[in-house]
């Protein structure tokens, strides 16, 4: 089975799973969705790091769904669950049998900035974003 890499994955993923670790802590049975989840190496990573996880990989490219599943089947990882479909411009109730109140948490890495804006807008609150930092990446994402 193929297994795509990306190379700002494999750099990112220890800083990042120093972060879950924090947020998730030791209780088991977490449901956690991973939106865009790309070639599937912090899916990976994370679930053999994190074994109180239940990880949720989704993406909306086949490539990326089967790079998914190439992980999961050469890493024999039980608390993975098998990629869905998930377009994050379309509604949660197409996200691949979602059901209301079944996430823990929810993890987007790397992908905001190559989304579509329509995409990205649940990060402004009432209409406006901060700090500076986000106006600043908000009016970079417009300008592209």
């Amino acid at each position: 089975m193929n297994r795509g890499f990306g190379s700002a994955a494999d750099r990112n993923k220890e800083p990042i799973l120093a972060v879950l670790r924090g947020y998730v802590g030791t209780r088991p049975g977490v449901q956690v969705l991973e939106v865009a989840s790309g070639c599937g190496l912090h899916a990976a990573h994370f679930a053999q790091a994190l074994p109180n996880l239940e990880w949720q990989p989704s993406d909306v490219d086949p490539q990326a769904l089967a790079s998914i599943s190439g992980f999961i089947q050469t890493l024999h990882l039980s608390n993975v669950k098998p990629p869905i479909y998930l377009d994050s411009s379309q509604s949660w109730e197409t996200w691949g049998g979602l059901r209301p109140n079944s996430l823990d948490l929810i993890v987007n890495i790397n992908m905001i900035h190559i989304s579509e804006m329509k995409c990205t807008q649940p990060y402004a609150v009432n209409g406006s974003i901060t700090p500076q930092s986000n106006m600043d990446f908000d009016y970079n994402l417009r300008r592209r």
